[in-house]
């Protein structure tokens, strides 16, 4: 066999750099003195074989490492995730620290130019100002004639299939019912998806398709532009999902094309507006092209982004969250007897979002169902440009018992996360954390129900605290209330259990396990 010199130079070669890669990160690199499985320390292939080949298992491996670890681990090479609820304000500081995201998690969806993808702290700052506003609680009290239209739309369309025997799916309805709304309010025309008897078409099946392939984004980002020059039809054939999520991404370029011409017909023509146009010309894109952001921040390659951003989590988290609550309150009759009570003798005419927030058993309903649908499944990590310290809390289930106390200095520039799925699941905080049981946010102590408020992370918190909090929450109460007061009594469970409202993978959103058809219902 002829000798290669040059090939066995270079064999010989990528052999020192991995092993002297492997000795850096396992014995000389900042984060080596954490605790943690050493193949997590070695690659992020590790996280991959969890997320990518197990669907979506990687959370709850983290869980596994707290259990053996400590309440702080390292999970990959380059990061670390915590378990204990006192670190929480200090991860997710208010907007005058800067915390950065992790650019490894934002570029699994291709939007870097979206304020969600953005992982700039000062930039982040200049693109979410731009929407600030437009998600304030006093703009969110004005949609509350478009938010009631939707709810009782949805209803008239549920009440369609009584005394018929067909089932229906709330997952597909809740959609239809948020990106009514988001794209309502953000794009001036609804997509009118509850006007369809059947809730479909949806963009479940498109969202869900970027999310599936996320953990194989985050590893080979060079993938999804390259599957932006491929055929459709290669990409429908190769990768399905994609192909769903790609469709979505140039409906978003569609309507924020359509949106920056009608501005420019608008200016053209001197501001005057033709009739029917007073209610378009209100709308977030509209004002924020009408803004006072640099000219490049207008451009329609990162308006469609963030465009896609404020759709993409302004529908399936809400959606999700419907769902969970819907079943168990459909699930405990007493519960459903007392809140339709507490909707229709109580409080018959609370319809307002600030009237219904006041009523003490829906409003615990609705935390109890954040708790349990968690707002996204998967870690939020912030970058500090300076050292954090941490201390584990003492106390039952703090890990402190177990591993003694910690106190360590955290590296800056470390990429740091907590996960909701966890955190809300801390027997400190919430005891018999998996019933669903609204009562625990009643019977609590003021101190208790603080402490509770402080770790619900269903829209993290601090500076990167979720956009859109304020429209979820009105969305979260009107449509409850809608639904209950006219069909809570007549809606029943069809072949759904516990099980497909819990969360069985991340899927960037909380998903449950494989097979399930959702949460379906027969209207009697």
């Amino acid at each position: 066999m002829p000798n290669h010199p040059l090939a066995a130079s270079a064999l010989a070669a990528l052999l020192l750099y991995c092993l002297a890669t492997a000795a850096y990160r396992l014995y000389l690199s900042p984060l080596a003195r954490f605790p943690g499985p050493k193949l997590a320390a070695l690659t992020r292939w590790y996280e991959f074989y969890h997320d990518g080949l197990r669907g979506g298992k990687y959370t709850w491996r983290i869980g596994e490492m707290h259990k053996r670890y400590g309440p702080i681990v390292r999970i990959s090479p380059w990061e670390l995730h915590v378990s204990d609820t006192a670190f929480i304000d200090t991860l997710y500081a208010p907007g005058s620290q800067v915390r950065d995201k992790h650019a490894f998690y934002t570029r699994q969806f291709g939007l870097p130019a979206s304020g969600f993808g953005t992982a700039s702290h000062a930039l982040h700052r200049l693109r979410r100002g731009a929407l600030n506003r437009f998600f304030s609680r006093q703009s969110v009290c004005a949609l509350e004639p478009l938010l009631g239209r939707c709810a009782r739309t949805l209803c008239d369309q549920l009440e369609t299939y009584a005394g018929t025997g067909e089932v229906v799916d709330l997952c597909d309805a809740f959609s239809c019912l948020a990106t009514d709304v988001v794209s309502a309010y953000a794009f001036g025309r609804s997509y009118g998806f509850l006007e369809n008897r059947a809730f479909r078409p949806n963009l479940r099946e498109g969202i869900d398709g970027g999310m599936k392939m996320g953990a194989t984004m985050k590893m080979l980002p060079w993938l999804l532009p390259l599957l932006r020059r491929v055929p459709d039809a290669w990409v429908l054939w190769a990768m399905p999902g994609m192909a769903g999520y790609m469709g979505f991404q140039r409906e978003m370029r569609r309507v924020v094309g359509r949106i920056e011409e009608e501005e420019k017909r608008s200016a053209g023509a001197g501001g005057e507006k033709k009739e029917g146009e007073a209610e378009l010309q209100r709308t977030i894109f509209h004002e924020v092209l009408r803004g006072d952001l640099p000219p490049e921040e207008k451009k329609t390659a990162r308006l469609s982004q963030e465009g896609q951003a404020v759709i993409g989590a302004g529908t399936e988290t809400t959606a999700w969250t419907l769902c969970v609550i819907l079943y168990h309150v459909l699930a405990n009759c007493a519960l459903l007897e007392n809140l339709r009570t507490e909707l229709l003798t109580t409080a018959p005419d609370a319809t307002s979002w600030r009237a219904l927030e006041q009523l003490p058993l829906l409003s615990a309903t609705v935390a109890e169902g954040l708790r349990l649908s968690y707002g996204l499944a998967t870690r939020l990590a912030r970058v500090a440009p300076v050292p954090l310290r941490f201390r584990s809390s003492s106390g039952p289930g703090s890990g402190a018992e177990t591993f003694g106390d910690v106190d360590v200095v955290i590296p800056p520039n470390t990429p740091v996360g907590m996960t909701a799925v966890l955190v809300h699941h801390d027997a400190r905080v919430f005891p018999d954390s998996e019933r669903f049981w609204p009562e625990r946010w009643l019977v609590a102590t003021a101190e208790q129900r603080r402490e509770m408020e402080r770790c619900l992370l269903s829209f993290s918190r601090g500076g990167r605290q979720c956009l859109g909090m304020n429209l979820a929450y009105a969305e979260l109460y009107i449509t409850l209330a809608t639904v209950l007061r006219r069909l809570g009594a007549r809606l029943q469970l069809f072949e759904t259990d516990e099980d497909d409202v819990r969360v069985h993978r991340d899927m960037f959103l909380p998903k449950p396990r494989d097979g399930s058809k959702g949460v379906r219902v027969l209207v009697v």
